[in-house]
C-alpha cells in the first residue's frame, strides 16, 4: 500500500505523520509555501506531540510538487481538504473536494486505487460520489481531533468510524489502526451523520452552559454553584461545561449550521445555532453602551492553541469597532495584523494592554492575566476549556 495525503492541515498532516511511522507517505497541498516549509521541517501549526514524530520519521515523508506526481505514485488516497460553509448555498462547500476526486479518476484506473475522505462533508455526499464515478472504492472516515491535541488524538483515537464496506477496506484499516480495537463499520452516510451529530452535540453542550451562565449573570446568581450542582449528576457529567463567549473555531460552527439547514425549523439543532448567535450579541451589547476603551486578552478560542481561525473574539472585535469602541489587543500569535482594523492598537505586553484599557475582555484566563483581574471581564469560571 502506497499512501498519498492531499491537504496538509491539522487532519492531513497528523494522519501523514502517523502513517509515516510504518510506511512511506506522499504529500501534496495546493499551498506551495506550506509544502516548502515542510521540506525545511517547519510545521504550519503548533503541536508538541506531532513535532517529535515529524522529526523522527521525516525520512518517510515525501513532498510532491505536482498533484499528478502524487497520483502516479500511490494507490491509497486520503483527502483532507477544507470544506468551508457556503453562506449563500447554506451548505458545506465541497467544490474543491469534488474537483479533486474527479481529477484522480481521470488520471488513474478506478480499479487500482481507493479514496478515503476525511474532510467533513454533507450527509450523503460520499454515496453521491460513489454513484457518479460508479465505484465502491470511495470511503468516508471522519476525524475527531481536538485543537492542540490533533496528533495525540490521531494515534490515540477515541473511536474509529469507517464508512464503507468492511471487506473492501479491511487491509487498509488494519494497517492504519493496528493498535485499536474500537472500530465501527457503518455505511458512508451513517459515518457522515456520526461526524456532524457529534460536533453538533458539542456545540449544543456549549450553548446550554452559556445560556445557564447568562441566566445566572442576569439574575445575579453564582454560575459556578449552579453548574457544579447540575453536573453532579453522572448522566450530565462535570466536563465540557465551562462558559465562554460562544463556540467558535473551524468545525463546530459550520457542522452545526450544516445540520441545522438539513433539519430546518421545529428542531433542536437550529436553536443551537441561534443560541450561539444570541450569546455573542449578549457579550457585545454589554460593552457597546459604555464606550469604554477595551482591551482584548488573547484571540484564540482554546488555551494552548496557536490558531485563531473562526475565533468568536474576531467577530466581537469587529463589531465593537463598528460602534466606535477603542480597542487594543494583546496576542503574541499576531505576526500579521493586516486582517485586523488599523484602528486597533496591538500591544506587545500585558502592561501595555492594561495601561490602555478601562476594561479587559478575556474568553479564557490564566496566570499571566491574573494580576489584572480587577479589570478583567470573563465567563471562564473553571479556568479550562
Amino acid at each position: 500500500m502506497k499512501f498519498g495525503i492531499i491537504g496538509c492541515g491539522y487532519v492531513g498532516l497528523t494522519t501523514a505523520v502517523a502513517i509515516s511511522k510504518t510506511s512511506k507517505v506522499f504529500i501534496w497541498d495546493i499551498d506551495n509555501i506550506k509544502l516548502k516549509n515542510l521540506t525545511l521541517k517547519k510545521l504550519p501549526f503548533k503541536d508538541i506531540d506531532l513535532e517529535k514524530d515529524f522529526k523522527k520519521y521525516n525520512s518517510n515523508l515525501f513532498y510532491c510538487k505536482e498533484l499528478l506526481e502524487l497520483i502516479e505514485k500511490v494507490n491509497i488516497f486520503i483527502l483532507a481538504l477544507p470544506t468551508d460553509y457556503n453562506q449563500e448555498q447554506n451548505t458545506l462547500d465541497t467544490s474543491e473536494l469534488e474537483n479533486l476526486i474527479n481529477f484522480i479518476f481521470l488520471n488513474k484506473d478506478k480499479e487500482l486505487f481507493k479514496i478515503i475522505i476525511k474532510s467533513t462533508v454533507p450527509i450523503n455526499f460520499t454515496q453521491i460520489m460513489r454513484e457518479k464515478f460508479q465505484s465502491k472504492n470511495i470511503f468516508f472516515i471522519p476525524e475527531f481531533l481536538r485543537e492542540g491535541k490533533a496528533y495525540y488524538d490521531t494515534i490515540n483515537p477515541s473511536r474509529i468510524v469507517v464508512g464503507g464496506e468492511k471487506d473492501k477496506l479491511l487491509d487498509v484499516i488494519t494497517f492504519m489502526y493496528s493498535n485499536s480495537n474500537n472500530i465501527q463499520y457503518v455505511s458512508t452516510t451513517e459515518a457522515e451523520s456520526i461526524k456532524l451529530f457529534s460536533n453538533t452535540y458539542l456545540a449544543m453542550r456549549i450553548a446550554f452552559f452559556n445560556e445557564l451562565d447568562q441566566f445566572a449573570e442576569e439574575k445575579n446568581l453564582n454560575s459556578y454553584n449552579i453548574i457544579k450542582g447540575v453536573c453532579s449528576d453522572g448522566r450530565i457529567g462535570d466536563y465540557y461545561n465551562n462558559p465562554s463567549f460562544g463556540y467558535g473555531g473551524y468545525c463546530l460552527p459550520k457542522d452545526s449550521k450544516e445540520l441545522a439547514n438539513l433539519l430546518k425549523k421545529n428542531s433542536l439543532i437550529p436553536a443551537i445555532v441561534e443560541s450561539n448567535e444570541k450569546r455573542k450579541k449578549y457579550i457585545i451589547n454589554k460593552f457597546i453602551k459604555n464606550k469604554k476603551r477595551i482591551g482584548i486578552y488573547r484571540m484564540q478560542m482554546k488555551k494552548n492553541s496557536d490558531n485563531m481561525r473562526g475565533s468568536v473574539l474576531l467577530e466581537i472585535v469587529n463589531t465593537l469597532i463598528s460602534h466606535g469602541i477603542q480597542i487594543a489587543v494583546y496576542e503574541p500569535l499576531l505576526k500579521n495584523i493586516n486582517f485586523l482594523d488599523k484602528k486597533i492598537k496591538i500591544c506587545k505586553s500585558i502592561d501595555e494592554l492594561n495601561n490602555f484599557s478601562e476594561i479587559i475582555i478575556a474568553n479564557r484566563i490564566d496566570k499571566e492575566i491574573a494580576p489584572y483581574k480587577d479589570k478583567v471581564y470573563t465567563r471562564d469560571i473553571f479556568f479550562r476549556d
